[in-house]
Protein backbone atom coordinates (compact mmCIF):
# COMPACT_ATOMS: atom_id res chain seq x y z
CA UNK A 1 0.00 0.00 0.00
CA UNK A 2 3.09 2.02 0.87
CA UNK A 3 4.61 1.74 -1.98
CA UNK A 4 1.53 2.29 -4.08
CA UNK A 5 1.21 6.35 -2.78
CA UNK A 6 4.82 6.45 -3.29
CA UNK A 7 4.73 5.69 -7.19
CA UNK A 8 1.14 7.54 -7.52
CA UNK A 9 3.29 10.70 -5.89
CA UNK A 10 6.18 9.74 -8.24
CA UNK A 11 3.81 9.55 -11.53
CA UNK A 12 2.29 13.21 -10.06
CA UNK A 13 5.35 14.82 -10.00
CA UNK A 14 6.53 13.30 -13.09
CA UNK A 15 3.59 14.54 -14.89
CA UNK A 16 3.93 18.31 -13.00
CA UNK A 17 7.25 18.38 -14.45
CA UNK A 18 6.64 17.45 -18.13
CA UNK A 19 3.30 20.35 -17.80
CA UNK A 20 6.24 23.22 -17.06
CA UNK A 21 8.36 22.00 -19.35
CA UNK A 22 5.80 22.13 -22.26
CA UNK A 23 4.40 25.75 -20.94
CA UNK A 24 8.19 26.75 -21.13
CA UNK A 25 8.70 25.25 -24.60
CA UNK A 26 5.88 26.62 -25.85
CA UNK A 27 6.43 29.42 -28.22
CA UNK A 28 4.86 32.38 -27.48
CA UNK A 29 3.59 35.00 -29.24
CA UNK A 30 6.45 38.18 -30.06
CA UNK A 31 5.23 41.57 -29.99
CA UNK A 32 6.68 44.60 -29.75
CA UNK A 33 5.62 47.56 -27.74
CA UNK A 34 4.57 49.32 -30.63
CA UNK A 35 0.68 50.28 -31.17
CA UNK A 36 -0.93 51.09 -34.15
CA UNK A 37 -4.55 52.71 -34.17
CA UNK A 38 -7.08 52.13 -36.75
CA UNK A 39 -9.88 53.29 -37.42
CA UNK A 40 -13.22 52.17 -39.64
CA UNK A 41 -16.27 53.18 -39.60
CA UNK A 42 -16.65 55.46 -36.53
CA UNK A 43 -14.77 52.76 -34.42
CA UNK A 44 -10.97 53.21 -33.09
CA UNK A 45 -9.06 50.16 -32.80
CA UNK A 46 -6.18 49.12 -31.36
CA UNK A 47 -3.12 47.39 -33.01
CA UNK A 48 -0.17 45.93 -30.49
CA UNK A 49 2.59 45.05 -32.93
CA UNK A 50 4.48 42.07 -33.87
CA UNK A 51 8.12 42.45 -33.22
CA UNK A 52 9.29 42.09 -37.00
CA UNK A 53 10.81 44.16 -39.79
CA UNK A 54 7.90 44.02 -41.56
CA UNK A 55 6.12 45.19 -38.49
CA UNK A 56 8.89 48.03 -38.21
CA UNK A 57 8.95 49.19 -41.60
CA UNK A 58 4.89 49.62 -41.19
CA UNK A 59 4.84 51.41 -38.36
CA UNK A 60 8.27 53.39 -39.74
CA UNK A 61 5.61 54.38 -42.79
CA UNK A 62 3.32 55.47 -40.88
CA UNK A 63 5.65 58.13 -38.93
CA UNK A 64 5.43 60.32 -42.33
CA UNK A 65 1.50 60.71 -41.83
CA UNK A 66 -1.86 58.54 -41.47
CA UNK A 67 -2.91 55.61 -44.05
CA UNK A 68 -5.79 55.40 -45.47
CA UNK A 69 -7.02 52.45 -47.60
CA UNK A 70 -9.94 51.24 -49.59
CA UNK A 71 -9.82 47.48 -48.34
CA UNK A 72 -12.50 44.89 -50.07
CA UNK A 73 -14.12 41.28 -48.79
CA UNK A 74 -12.43 38.51 -50.02
CA UNK A 75 -13.14 34.95 -49.05
CA UNK A 76 -15.93 36.17 -46.15
CA UNK A 77 -13.74 36.32 -43.75
CA UNK A 78 -11.15 39.29 -44.17
CA UNK A 79 -10.76 42.69 -45.78
CA UNK A 80 -7.38 43.64 -48.41
CA UNK A 81 -6.48 46.93 -49.21
CA UNK A 82 -3.81 47.04 -51.10
CA UNK A 83 -0.75 49.82 -50.27
CA UNK A 84 0.99 52.15 -52.73
CA UNK A 85 4.79 50.76 -51.66
CA UNK A 86 5.71 47.13 -50.66
CA UNK A 87 6.89 46.35 -47.41
CA UNK A 88 9.37 43.42 -46.35
CA UNK A 89 8.24 39.72 -46.49
CA UNK A 90 8.43 37.08 -43.40
CA UNK A 91 5.66 34.98 -44.54
CA UNK A 92 5.01 31.79 -42.91
CA UNK A 93 2.00 29.26 -42.93
CA UNK A 94 -0.29 30.43 -40.36
CA UNK A 95 -3.63 30.08 -39.51
CA UNK A 96 -5.45 33.57 -39.20
CA UNK A 97 -7.67 34.78 -36.81
CA UNK A 98 -10.32 37.29 -36.00
CA UNK A 99 -8.40 40.48 -35.30
CA UNK A 100 -4.92 39.41 -36.92
CA UNK A 101 -3.32 42.23 -39.04
CA UNK A 102 -1.29 40.79 -42.04
CA UNK A 103 0.79 41.56 -44.91
CA UNK A 104 -0.12 39.64 -47.96
CA UNK A 105 2.11 39.53 -51.52
CA UNK A 106 4.43 42.64 -49.42
CA UNK A 107 1.74 45.03 -50.57
CA UNK A 108 -1.64 44.26 -49.56
CA UNK A 109 -2.81 44.52 -45.81
CA UNK A 110 -5.57 42.15 -44.52
CA UNK A 111 -7.94 42.85 -41.74
CA UNK A 112 -9.31 39.88 -40.65
CA UNK A 113 -12.61 39.00 -38.87
CA UNK A 114 -13.09 35.78 -39.56
CA UNK A 115 -10.34 32.44 -40.31
CA UNK A 116 -8.07 30.88 -42.62
CA UNK A 117 -4.90 29.28 -43.43
CA UNK A 118 -2.52 30.69 -45.61
CA UNK A 119 1.18 31.99 -46.02
CA UNK A 120 1.15 35.63 -44.72
CA UNK A 121 3.55 38.15 -43.10
CA UNK A 122 2.51 38.97 -38.94
CA UNK A 123 2.06 42.82 -38.76
CA UNK A 124 -0.18 42.78 -35.44
CA UNK A 125 -3.57 41.97 -33.51
CA UNK A 126 -6.59 44.08 -32.92
CA UNK A 127 -7.00 43.97 -28.87
CA UNK A 128 -10.16 43.60 -27.19
CA UNK A 129 -11.95 42.55 -30.50
CA UNK A 130 -14.15 39.27 -31.72
CA UNK A 131 -15.16 38.45 -34.68
CA UNK A 132 -18.69 39.35 -34.56
CA UNK A 133 -17.82 43.05 -33.66
CA UNK A 134 -15.39 42.87 -36.03
CA UNK A 135 -17.28 41.82 -38.73
CA UNK A 136 -20.20 44.29 -37.86
CA UNK A 137 -17.78 47.39 -38.13
CA UNK A 138 -16.45 46.22 -41.20
CA UNK A 139 -19.32 45.79 -42.75
CA UNK A 140 -20.46 44.42 -46.39
CA UNK A 141 -18.27 45.75 -49.10
CA UNK A 142 -15.90 48.34 -49.60
CA UNK A 143 -14.70 50.00 -46.53
CA UNK A 144 -12.20 52.87 -45.66
CA UNK A 145 -9.87 51.76 -43.15
CA UNK A 146 -7.13 54.71 -41.23
CA UNK A 147 -4.24 53.77 -39.76
CA UNK A 148 -2.17 55.54 -37.68
CA UNK A 149 0.32 56.28 -34.64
Amino acid sequence: MKNKKVIIIICLIVLLLIGVIIFILKPKEDYSDKYVKLIVNAATLKIKLYNNPSAEAFYEKLKNGNLKVVAVDNGGFEKVATLEYSLPMNDETITARAGDVFLYQGNKIVVFYGKNDYSYTKIGKIESTNASYLKSILGNGEVTLEFSL
